[in-house]
């Protein structure tokens, strides 16, 4: 290398009298606009990839979160018949104890959170089945079912009572 260098450096002048032909700017021209339009191709092909991998990524998720909603929703209806089966058995065996005035105003406290239920029934269609709201639904009809166990309970203590001062009475 070190020869070819001395070459170069003593016959710079030369090399550097001589200018190439437009013939050979063009073809120069040629091979690097052909290297642009592979360049752009790649670039073009590229950015086609990225979208179409991103929208499949978006169109997936999208659909696996409606799956999931319908799911939801289903799994949703099926604990509400449930707890509404329960409430329904619990009320029915306050009004077996008939007209008293104890079981009318347990019948009023589960009015109400019938009521509050029937809101967060209308705010759960609102806002396209809140986890957040199912929630809170659940959690309503489980303490309506506790309130009524509880309210079935005073009753039948209340009952027994009466059974037993019944007894003492006729003896």
């Amino acid at each position: 290398m070190d020869e070819l260098e001395r070459f170069i450096q003593q016959n710079r002048q030369q090399f550097d009298a001589d200018i190439p032909s437009d013939k050979v700017w063009k073809g120069v021209q040629h091979q690097s606009q052909k290297q642009d339009r592979w360049i752009g191709m790649w670039k073009v092909a590229a950015v086609l990839l990225l979208i179409s991998t991103a929208y499949l990524i978006v169109d997936k998720r999208m659909t696996t979160a409606d799956n999931n909603s319908v799911s939801m929703e289903s799994d949703f209806k099926q604990v509400e018949q449930y707890y509404g089966q329960l409430i329904a058995q619990k009320k029915s065996e306050i009004a077996e104890y008939g007209q008293t005035e104890l079981s009318t105003e347990f019948l009023v406290e589960i009015e109400r959170l019938d009521q509050m239920y029937a809101q967060l029934k209308k705010t759960y269609k609102s806002q396209n089945s809140s986890e957040m709201v199912s929630d809170m639904m659940i959690k309503n009809l489980q303490m309506r079912i506790e309130i009524l166990t509880r309210q079935v309970e005073i009753l039948n203590g209340l009952k027994n009572q009466e059974n037993e001062s019944n007894e003492h009475i006729e003896i």
